[in-house]
């Protein structure tokens, strides 16, 4: 909290005004930490095969119709923790390889559900799948 000051309580009227004002203060700080730490992945073109490099702030959109393929999970460039989201638009198999030295739930390749999506999350060394 910013500054919270002493509350005056034997004037309901002011008290009110000073509650009403805490509860802005609260909404506006929740709404920049969200901004901050919870942004929105921006869709990706479908991708139709694999090799490219992707990261947080990105949902990825794979179309793995004409067979499965791979593509990897890199850092982001600040390394500052984040989600992404992956959308395997088809039955086949999305395989996500995250660069070295980072795992995929502590393991070097994972497996979403095909015709699914997966939530990531990047901690600043690892990503997670949720």
């Amino acid at each position: 909290m910013r500054a919270v000051k002493q509350f005056v309580t034997e004037n309901p009227r002011q008290l009110s005004t000073q509650l009403s004002q805490l509860e802005q203060n609260v909404a506006t700080e929740a709404d920049d930490i969200r901004a901050t730490y919870d942004v929105t992945p921006v869709p990706t073109s479908p991708v139709t095969r694999g090799g490219g490099v992707y990261t947080t702030g990105q949902a990825l959109i794979a179309d793995t119709n004409g067979g499965s393929f791979s593509v990897n999970l890199a850092a982001p460039v600040n390394g500052r923790p984040g989600r992404m989201i992956v959308i395997n638009l088809s039955a086949n198999v999305l395989s996500l390889v995250p660069r070295a030295p980072a795992l995929l739930n502590l393991s070097t390749l994972a497996f979403p559900a095909p015709g699914g999506i997966t939530q990531l999350f990047f901690d600043g060394t690892n990503w997670w799948a949720a």
